[in-house]
């Protein structure tokens, strides 16, 4: 379990909150429809990603001949691999996108069920083998996926929201975290809260209840959880920030009964469009 208060992290990441439309293909990408690899043999015919893939950027590379990854990134850390692909070195690809080869990439996202990247992998003209395919998946052009994440006006947790003597002076959400629907989860007199979606924890993080909190956001108490917009992308991680004050207007207290708050069933819910 990590401490809560990030301050650093804070800083950095507040100018990363996102209220933005659906997801999609950034005409800033380096691999998109028309790229052609290098030396000229392969073109992108065809590219398709689920609406639910987490803002950042995809790196198609080769592992070995006959087996493709993709990376991802959204600028926090190193790229990771979140998906193999196999496929035959002796495939003959045309100059269409109906004599393409088609290959998915696959990944897990919280709250989204997959992220999905399908490319059709054609020629530039004639017909050729993928054999050298990793003249076109380098490992340095990039699908850059723009829009991001953020909170839905549907949402039971907001700016405003009273539980118990507590309540929610702001939340922020960071555009790469899986849309979804959250509950949050604290033992009176604990000093540990979980967030959880889908019925499972997806982030822990500590704090002290004996904290004293007031009610305005000067003395709101910030948590901060992190989750893993891709499951199978482990040092890639989003925040979403809960500033949780004393309900009443004025006075002070402590957050003890932190539980009427994070009562394990009010729902917070993230969407992209």
């Amino acid at each position: 379990m990590r401490a809560a208060t990030l301050v650093v992290a804070a800083l950095v990441l507040q100018s990363l909150f996102s209220f933005c439309a659906a997801n999609s293909i950034s005409a800033s990408s380096t691999f998109e429809v028309g790229t052609l690899s290098s030396p000229a043999k392969y073109k992108v015919w065809a590219l398709q990603v689920s609406n639910g893939c987490p803002v950042g950027y995809y790196y198609p590379g080769i592992i070995s001949n006959g087996l493709a990854t993709i990376r991802y990134t959204h600028g926090t850390f190193s790229r990771q691999s979140i998906d193999n692909a196999t496929y035959s070195t002796t495939t003959s690809v045309g100059a269409s996108a109906a004599a393409s080869y088609y290959m998915v990439f696959s990944s897990y996202v919280i709250g989204s069920t997959t992220c999905q990247i399908g490319i059709k992998i054609g020629s530039e003209s004639g017909t050729v083998q993928l054999n050298t395919l990793d003249d076109l998946f380098d490992n340095v052009k990039y699908i850059r996926i723009i829009g991001g994440s953020y909170l839905s006006a549907a949402s039971v947790i907001s700016a405003g929201y009273d539980g118990g003597s507590f309540e929610v002076q702001e939340v922020g959400i960071h555009p790469a975290c899986p849309i979804g629907t959250y509950t949050f989860s604290a033992p009176q007199g604990g000093d540990h809260a979980s967030i959880i979606c889908q019925g499972a924890v997806v982030d822990t993080i500590t704090y002290s209840y004996q904290t004293i909190i007031g009610a305005n956001l000067n003395t709101a108490y910030n948590f901060w959880f992190a989750l893993k917009p891709l499951v199978n992308s482990p040092n890639q991680i989003c925040e979403i920030s809960l500033k949780v004050a004393r309900s009443a207007a004025t006075g002070t207290q402590s957050m003890y009964n932190l539980q009427e708050l994070f009562d394990g069933s009010t729902t917070l819910s993230i969407v992209n469009a």
